[in-house]
């Protein structure tokens, strides 16, 4: 994790270089970096000892991008110099925290994605060069301009939630293989089933055996205590018998 979250911050560090290049306005608080991982911390811990069967878990890209997304906007790590208008605010609200956000966890997301396709681990044909976001009907925004006044509004009036951003992510990933036609291959999804619910079986197994040795363990270790005192007491009491 601690490798996963220092990758991170560098992206965070160039990405927002470039849009405080494009935009003088913008700033980096400074105890920014502290606060990221203060907060991808507590999302990743949140999510591990929570919601998965085994702590410790290894989390998936879907996962894994939610918690960059909830931790770069509970950090607020960008802002405006001398509280002037910045070209991030639109309709009187500044997102440059929620592209910096969405921008972070897609490229992370992606290249994941690449690594499990290298490894035989994607149940489609082939790989989407980036993602495709769907049309607005109602308005005339861009997706992602729509995407992050939600994550804007769910934060100021809401709360984060790692695990719906997750299913909303694991959502645009399957619309960005069936927008760029890109079929799955059914008998590869049911070879990687099985493969997965054996590694989590093993996984399982595993943890419950290890858990059973710390309560063996420390059940031993109770035991051997319990006994010693009864040794103690019980030779108290002769030493009291014998002197009476």
């Amino acid at each position: 994790m601690k490798e996963t979250r220092v990758t991170i911050w560098k992206a965070i560090l160039e990405q927002s270089r470039i849009m405080m290049e494009k935009d003088s306005l913008l700033v980096m608080y400074t105890d920014s970096e502290a606060l990221f991982h203060q907060n991808f911390n507590y999302y990743y811990s949140l999510i591990s000892d929570k919601f998965m069967k085994i702590k410790n878990e290894h989390l998936d890209r879907h996962k894994i991008a939610s918690i960059i997304i909830c931790a770069i906007l509970k950090s607020d790590i960008l802002g405006i110099a001398c509280g002037q208008n910045s070209s991030q605010t639109i309709d009187d609200i500044f997102l440059a925290n929620e592209k910096l956000a969405l921008n972070i966890a897609l490229s992370d997301m992606h290249q994941r994605l690449q690594q499990d396709y290298k490894i035989g681990k994607i149940p489609y044909d082939g790989l989407f060069a980036d993602f495709v976001f769907p049309r607005p009907l109602s308005c005339d925004r861009e997706y992602t301009e729509v995407i992050c006044r939600d994550l804007y509004f769910a934060k100021k009036y809401f709360e984060l939630d790692p695990l719906s951003i997750a299913n909303f992510l694991f959502l645009l990933e399957a619309f960005s293989f069936e927008a760029s036609r890109i079929n799955i291959n059914v008998d590869e999804w049911e070879r990687l089933k099985d493969i997965r619910h054996k590694e989590q079986y093993e996984k399982e197994l595993q943890y419950i055996n290890s858990s059973l040795n710390e309560l063996k363990y420390k059940y031993n270790n109770e035991k051997v205590e319990l006994e010693n005192k009864r040794d103690e007491l019980q030779n108290s009491l002769k030493k009291i018998a014998e002197e009476s």
